[in-house]
């Protein structure tokens, strides 16, 4: 399939825990991709129209764009964009818009295929990687986007994947990442 490329590398965290969060979300693709990436009550079950679902993307990534341009740090958008945890490129396909190049890497398989059958754009791709390490060089990215996603990865996988964008992240380059309020409550998940 093109622009999806599915990684094979050896896991380093421990397998039980990124073989479980991998098989969780390879469910949740399976039954509902879109569904499980952004919650409405209304769409579940396969309601989402794709336009609609996808011009959400479009509004965050405006929304991100104008206030990194209000506190004056804008990307270098003739460079590459990622967008970790991509799910199906709600978002990636956003980047894609406005960055050369774009990558999308997510933890489920069916996640990437889905957003390979979505993608629009000759300069994204996509990636699955179960791995604790991103399949991906030093500075790589003049932007990298996470929102909605850390808080679903046990915390100390959480902590090394902000450690891998920081590596993957190019000198200059910008990271936007949330992690809701999960950090601030006990993770039984972590112990």
């Amino acid at each position: 399939m093109p622009g999806v490329l599915l990684s094979s590398g050896k896991a380093q965290a421990p397998v039980s825990t990124l073989d479980n969060l991998k098989n969780a979300w390879e469910g949740l693709a399976g039954r509902d991709a879109l569904g499980a990436i952004l919650t409405d009550d209304s769409k579940t079950g396969g309601k989402w129209d794709i336009a609609e679902f996808l011009a959400t993307g479009d509004a965050e990534i405006e929304t991100v764009m104008k206030h990194l341009a209000a506190i004056g740090h804008v990307p270098d958008f003739s460079g590459a964009a990622l967008d970790f945890g991509c799910g199906v490129g709600r978002l990636t396909q956003a980047l894609a818009r406005r960055f050369a190049s774009c990558v999308g890497v997510d933890i489920s398989h069916e996640m990437v295929r889905q957003a390979g059958a979505l993608n629009r754009y000759p300069h994204c791709r996509y990636v699955a990687s179960s791995t604790e390490r991103l399949p991906f060089e030093n500075a790589s990215f003049s932007f990298l986007y996470s929102n909605i996603v850390l808080q679903h990865v046990p915390r100390p996988l959480a902590k090394n994947y902000l450690h891998e964008f920081v590596r993957v992240l190019a000198p200059g380059g910008v990271l936007v990442f949330g992690v809701q309020d999960s950090f601030a409550a006990p993770d039984l998940s972590s112990r």
